[in-house]
């Protein structure tokens, strides 16, 4: 991975749980497992219980690529500190998504743990694979349930995220996380990075194709889903072109497939 030095520190930050409530981009399997696999065995190490959520893959598939990692999944299950579950079993019921029930797993999780320090690493990529963002950005909303005692690392595939939803949403759900990291094979961006860089893009593209500019030019800083929001209104037909063109200069910058 290139930007060794900033793969580290986004590794180290995520690990040793510095942020309550983090989103996580990445490119391929691969990474998503280095990252996500040291925040658990960071956590376990550390005596935290640690839930894994798996998303598109079977439990069993994840717990061998763990124990392969280094993480003695049997010793951490035996003595209660690991548990695995899937999505499919957190929000489906007969097969259909179930937000209500969804919701009350997701209490007994928070309120089986009795306290003690608690990690949750969660393959959200499941919501776009499964072809029901919509209802992933409504449980994203549910973060601030989640006490203080409690750290979640939601993960997305970015190049599935910008062929599955739009720019807005893309900005939406960074601003439902405290902090946002985007690690792949060519780029590294820590906390904030990737929210200013996205505005940036915007911006560049609005001067570089539309006279639409003092309309984001604000001397107070505003979320940018907003801007977006407003741009809409004011732009009409032209957001789609917009949009398309903000997400080509991603893309092309990092090299997404």
């Amino acid at each position: 991975m290139r930007n060794s030095a900033k793969s580290r520190t986004a590794l180290n930050f995520l690990s040793s749980n510095s942020s309550r409530n983090a989103l996580l981009f990445y490119d391929n399997d691969k990474t998503l497992e280095r990252f996500l696999f040291h925040y658990v065995k960071n956590g376990l190490e550390n005596g935290e219980k640690v839930s894994y959520w798996a998303g598109v893959r079977r439990t069993e598939e994840i717990e061998q690529r763990m124990s392969e990692f280094g993480i003695d999944c049997d010793y951490y299950k035996r003595n209660g500190l690991l548990h695995f579950t899937s999505y499919d079993d957190v929000f489906l019921v007969d097969g259909r998504l179930d937000l209500t029930n969804g919701c009350r797993n997701l209490f007994n999780i928070l309120k089986n743990h009795n306290g003690s320090s608690y990690r949750i690493a969660a393959e959200s990529n499941w919501w776009l694979l499964s072809d029901v963002f919509e209802g992933g950005m409504e449980m994203e909303t549910t973060h601030e349930i989640i006490p203080n005692n409690t750290s979640v690392v939601c993960s997305y595939n970015l190049a599935n995220l910008l062929q599955y939803v739009n720019i807005y949403h893309l900005a939406k759900l960074m601003e439902l996380h405290n902090d946002t990291l985007l690690v792949m094979d060519n780029a590294v961006m820590l906390p904030r990075e990737f929210y200013s860089y996205l505005g940036k893009s915007i911006i560049d593209v609005l001067e570089d194709s539309f006279g639409y500019i003092t309309i984001v030019r604000k001397k107070h800083p505003r979320f940018i889903s907003e801007v977006l929001l407003e741009l809409e209104m004011r732009i009409g037909s032209d957001m789609l072109e917009l949009e398309r063109r903000v997400e080509d200069k991603i893309i092309s910058a990092l090299k997404l497939v």
